[in-house]
């Protein structure tokens, strides 16, 4: 007798509901049966990235907690390594926990290091782990596994995302992605350490790391300088001089070549020496058209074309990796090289406490205002205005970012995700920002697959 089984998949639309790592486990974390998921974060307290301390996570508001977590400097399935640190979650369903182990001088691994891959091209991968490692316990046996990981290739490593509109997928981001200290001299001013750095990385790494959005704010070094040269445009942050932009544009080119990647640029401001001289316009145009013209996606002389209707398969196609956004409607209808701005939406003028309605509001998708059918970013960053009490000192960005990151995540790990487009935040190590978003586009291609028909001989 043939039997004709239809089994149909429901499918959460959030990570938590159905955590993804490349570790190679599935995790449901509302069935009280799955083990909680658990991932390792980079502290942004710290004078600088080999400091930085590694922070243990888990949940949030698992059901089924492990009785201890261990972070190991190897695979703890395969190795018989003493763990560097253990925490007992004593049925704790939520946890972050800032260990004593740092980050180190890490080498980055299968040639994505950006001193190797400049010599030789690396090996194209989804994901590769950095000695950490992450386990969690019942007793003596493991219950999940993950690991600190680069993950240089996951866009091209999913084929089920290919043909997403890239206004429906669900894309990692930076904050002022240039805002990181190149440890020269100018490095040195305190303003810069405290306020105009707010990523611990460079750019490079950034991308290797998995982020596929960059945010930039571009202003000129010399306002009274009436010569023209692209070095005088400079990266800036709160008014800030950061760093020249050309070395950055270098780093981002050489990226996009290599991976094949797809990478948007949005220049989302220009605060400083740009009013009033459109000249200087021309001058990051051309720049841009120097640097990219080979890799640019570029915009067809039609008003009605948006790049959120973009997918990855058609930049793919083209050999154009490269999307360039331009907050400036009048430079835009010169040049096919750049695209309208997405829609924005920032918490950086909310407290702690103000952002689960903030966040219900617009993820949920139930209010006028919210983003619908259209490519959007939400910046999940706190300014100094909305984090300062007062008789308080002033936080650094690093403390306002440790401060909003993890209770961002923690928030949106829920139904919400799935509505997700982009999400930037500074230093974007300190919480699951590329596991959260990996999850939730690999989640699309199975809510695109409702059921699965088969067929069964008794």
């Amino acid at each position: 007798m043939d039997f004709q089984i239809v089994v149909f998949f429901i499918l959460a639309n959030a990570l938590n509901l159905c955590r993804i790592n490349s570790m190679g486990y599935i995790l449901d974390a509302l069935d009280s049966s799955s083990p909680c998921p658990i991932y390792l974060t980079i502290s942004p307290i710290s004078q600088n990235v080999e400091n930085s301390h590694m922070e243990v996570n888990w949940g949030p508001k698992c059901p089924n907690p492990a009785e201890w977590i261990g972070l190991y400097p190897e695979d703890p399935s395969v190795s018989y390594s003493a763990p560097l640190f253990t925490i007992d979650l004593d049925n704790k369903t939520t946890g972050h926990v800032k260990t004593h182990v740092k980050l180190g001088d890490i080498q980055l691994p299968y040639g994505w290091d950006r001193n190797d891959a400049a010599d030789s091209p690396p090996d194209h991968i989804k994901s590769a782990c950095l000695p950490f490692y992450i386990a969690s316990f019942n007793g003596k046996k493991i219950q999940t596994l993950d690991c600190l990981k680069i993950q240089p290739n996951w866009m091209k490593s999913m084929p089920e995302i290919q043909n997403v509109p890239l206004k429906d997928l669900f894309i990692p981001g930076t904050h002022c992605s240039g805002c990181y200290d190149r440890r020269t001299k100018a490095s040195r001013s305190i303003l810069l350490k405290k306020f105009g750095f707010v990523q611990n990385f460079d750019i490079w790494t950034q991308l290797v790391f998995g982020v596929r959005y960059l945010d930039i704010s571009v202003g000129h070094k010399d306002p009274k300088n009436e010569t023209n040269s692209p070095s005088n445009l400079w990266i800036v942050n709160e008014n800030l001089y950061v760093a020249p932009l050309l070395p950055l544009l270098e780093e981002i080119r050489l990226f996009v070549k290599l991976s094949k990647e797809v990478v948007i640029m949005n220049f989302i401001e220009f605060p400083i020496g740009f009013y009033n001289n459109p000249e200087r316009h021309l001058v990051l145009l051309r720049t841009l058209a120097a640097e990219f013209g080979d890799i640019i996606f570029t915009r067809p002389w039609d008003s009605t074309a948006s790049s959120g209707d973009l997918t990855l398969e058609m930049m793919d196609r083209t050999g154009k990796n490269l999307l360039i956004l331009y907050n400036d409607k009048s430079v835009i209808e010169d040049s096919q090289l750049i695209w309208p701005i997405w829609r924005k939406f920032t918490t950086v003028n909310l407290q702690s406490s103000e952002l689960h309605d903030y966040i219900r509001e617009i993820f949920s998708r139930k209010n006028e205002y919210t983003p619908k059918n259209e490519p959007w970013v939400i910046y999940g960053i706190q300014g100094v205005d909305a984090s300062y009490s007062p008789g308080l000192h002033l936080p650094a960005s690093r403390e306002r970012a440790n401060a909003i990151n993890k209770v961002f995540t923690d928030l949106i790990s829920n139904a919400w995700a799935a509505n997700a487009n982009v999400v930037a935040f500074d230093f974007f190590m300190s919480c699951n920002l590329i596991e959260l978003a990996i999850g939730i586009n690999f989640q699309k291609h199975f809510n695109n697959t409702n059921y699965l028909i088969l067929d069964i001989d008794e």
